[in-house]
């Protein structure tokens, strides 16, 4: 029997509250939809869809409609004209609209792939738990578990867009030179050392690196300095100074900005938390 179910989050005026970051306004689920259709409409927030039975399609900005499958995770960008629907054989969705910065860049890094193949079947059980949620939600804490499902989801996909465009090859590469990072101690390492030692070219590495990680040579590097700075700062007997010099900055200044842009606290502030 056909089923339309719809469940509207409440907006909570505190204005942190209301802004956060990874946000649901709408949810909701199509169960055993035949000759479904969504005409075509622009909105400013991401819709992400979920197929756990039948099939379909969706089409964006007017173009060649995109055949859609159960187990497969579709997502539709803000002010993108979009549409879908199906035929007789029937379909069910699980479905989202939501916002935020947070969420927008995660979409951002899973979009243009609009349609998925669910990387893990627990998504699914992630997406009917945060429907719940929504569903008998008390209050607040409620909707923002809920959210926090949806990070876990849209982390998935992330990671699986950035590990499924690599081989099996590549993916080896890449994590030989990652691992060679975090283990080392040598902090002027540079991209022509390690696609050397790679035996690839240093473009080549560029891409592959920024596909797997999502991040660049030197912002990765940057990362695992900075979380080795929180292991040395646990040792008192160490100086800021020395935190400095053996993590390879030019100065302490340079360290303490760098460690303040990355965690929110200068490292001063952080050993007294410790």
């Amino acid at each position: 029997m056909e089923t339309i179910e719809s469940i509207s989050v409440p907006m909570y005026q505190t204005a942190s509250i209301a802004e956060r970051d990874m946000r649901i306004l709408l949810a909701g689920n199509y169960q055993d939809m035949h000759h479904h259709f969504l005409a075509p409409r622009t909105i400013c927030e991401w819709v992400i869809l979920l197929c756990v039975g039948g099939s379909g399609w969706v089409q964006l900005d007017k173009k060649e409609k995109i055949p859609v499958k159960a187990g497969e995770i579709i997502l539709l960008p803000p002010e993108v004209p979009h549409s879908y629907g199906n035929a007789e054989n029937g379909w069910s969705l699980l479905w989202l609209h939501c916002t935020g910065e947070t969420l927008h860049a995660l979409c951002e890094q899973i979009y243009p792939s609009e349609i998925l193949p669910l990387p893990a079947s627990g998504i699914i059980g992630l997406f009917q738990q945060l429907l719940e949620k929504l569903r008998t939600a008390r209050g607040f804490a409620d909707v923002l578990f809920a959210e926090s499902l949806l990070t876990q989801i849209l982390c998935s996909l992330v990671d699986y867009v950035q590990t499924s465009a690599l081989s099996s090859q590549q993916t080896n590469l890449i994590r030989m030179a990652v691992q060679y990072i975090e283990t080392t101690t040598d902090y002027t390492i540079s991209l022509d050392f390690l696609a050397e030692k790679l035996g690839i070219s240093k473009y080549y590495f560029i891409r592959l690196f920024r596909q797997y990680t999502g991040h660049t040579l030197m912002e990765y590097l940057q990362q695992v300095r900075l979380r080795r700075a929180c292991s040395l700062l646990g040792n008192k007997d160490y100086s800021i100074g020395q935190v400095s010099e053996i993590l390879g900055y030019s100065t302490p200044y340079h360290f303490s900005s760098a460690f303040k842009n990355c965690f929110g606290i200068s490292p001063t502030q952080y050993r007294k938390l410790l």
